[in-house]
């Protein structure tokens, strides 16, 4: 019974954690757009896809070797110690590239907003670290200490961005730093509770071919998708403008409520997906999807289903009643959605089953169509054209992952 209620509060936990990071994201969104105009979220946003491209490098790399490969380690607090040394390595690498690009690219392109440009670098670090961190800690099962440390690093944020809003000081100036702050405060939280490890500082005990092995196909991906769905993004800032991007960016804020699902599924079901395979079977693993897939599309379709019915009342009280007349593009999200839950939990089946090739082809292919057909959809569609190519995305990996997986559990 003490087992059931602690297996029980940790899945709270990981929840209610979800719900703070997510809330935060989405809180924010809210104030850039309607402080700061639908234009500067979509400057935001587009800045802010760096950061992205490299969460997925750092997670594939780094993140599920912590959850999976962590549970098949002779010592797994010490791999998790190496692990973590391992992506201070790879953040100081990424940090000393992001510097000169940010420099480069602001020469050529005259793109500065002034000295929170310059904290971009820092801000992008800091928060990827703090990705490693809750992974660190998730493959610990201490769900606690990512909820604290996730209380510095995101919730602290809104009631900071307040403070400026009230003294006439929010901009995106102001936002980094605010961002550079709860990040580093956090970093020092961490350091404090997290339980000291000994571990040797030699270079060859860190895990860079075990992790290189899990996730080389997984890296190749993030490119990949990195590629499809944000070039169908980045083009459209450039076909039909910056406040598309914004509005685009605003309706996947929206739905950035049921993320919360997602990314709670993302930091939970790898671990106990790969001890279920590891110490028991194939059937255990896939009887534990099933529950997973049945309890999750409950709430996931009745998220939806209000969505669907209180839409334009939605937009028009987060953005202002300028936003209700998108409702149109929000009907066409709740349909892509469905599409991204059913992929969401094939791709989490396809990394605990270590088939992480397959997901490398279906990105493949879906890069090759955003290539080829991007242009054309928003020439066509204009706005709509976006939604539309990132559904035709999701259905070009949906048929790859049920192939795979068909094969593979038959």
């Amino acid at each position: 019974m003490i087992a059931r209620i602690r297996q029980e509060k940790s899945k709270i936990l990981a929840l209610t954690d979800q719900m703070m990071v997510s809330g935060t994201n989405f809180a924010i969104g809210i104030l850039i757009t309607r402080f700061l105009g639908v234009e500067n979220y979509g400057r935001f946003a587009l800045y802010w896809m760096v950061f992205l491209f490299l969460q997925g490098l750092c997670t594939a790399y780094i993140g599920l070797p912590a959850q999976v490969l962590s549970n098949q380690a002779e010592n797994k607090a010490i791999y998790l110690e190496e692990n973590n040394r391992l992506g201070k390595l790879v953040l100081l690498g990424f940090l000393l590239l992001l510097y000169p690009s940010f420099f480069i690219y602001n020469t050529i392109a005259d793109a500065s907003f002034g000295y929170g440009y310059w904290l971009f670098p820092l801000v992008i670090v800091l928060f990827l670290k703090q990705e490693m961190n809750r992974k660190y800690f998730y493959a610990k099962l201490a769900t606690h200490k990512v909820v604290a440390i996730d209380f510095f690093a995101y919730l602290l944020q809104v009631p900071a961005l307040v403070l400026l809003i009230i003294f006439s000081e929010f901009n995106l100036n102001s936002l980094l730093l605010t961002l550079a702050c709860t990040g580093l405060i956090s970093q020092v939280v961490f350091t404090f509770i997290k339980a000291p490890v000994k571990s040797s500082f030699q270079m060859k005990n860190l895990p860079i071919t075990a992790n290189w092995v899990y996730a080389k196909h997984l890296i190749l991906t993030t490119v990949l998708q990195w590629f499809s769905g944000n070039f169908i993004l980045i083009t459209a800032g450039g076909i039909i403008g910056l406040a598309a991007v914004g509005i685009i960016r605003v309706l996947q804020n929206i739905m950035g409520v049921l993320h919360v699902l997602f990314l709670t599924l993302e930091n939970v079901v790898p671990v106990k997906a790969s001890i279920l395979l590891n110490n028991h079977s194939k059937k255990h693993m896939f009887t534990y999807f099933k529950k997973v897939a049945l309890v999750t599309g409950i709430v996931y379709g009745l998220l939806l289903l209000l969505l669907k019915l209180f839409g334009a009342q939605i937009l028009e009280l987060l953005y202002g009643a300028a936003y209700a007349q998108h409702t149109n593009l929000l009907d066409l999200f709740i349909g892509l959605y469905i599409l991204i839950f059913l992929g969401t939990l094939a791709q989490l089946m396809l990394k605990t089953l270590k088939l992480n090739y397959s997901i490398f082809i279906a990105y493949l292919l879906t890069v090759l169509f955003a290539f080829l057909l991007a242009h054309p959809l928003l020439e066509a569609f204009a706005i709509k054209g976006v939604i539309i190519g990132f559904a035709i995305l999701q259905l070009i990996t949906l048929s790859v992952y049920f192939f795979t997986l068909k094969r593979a559990l038959s």
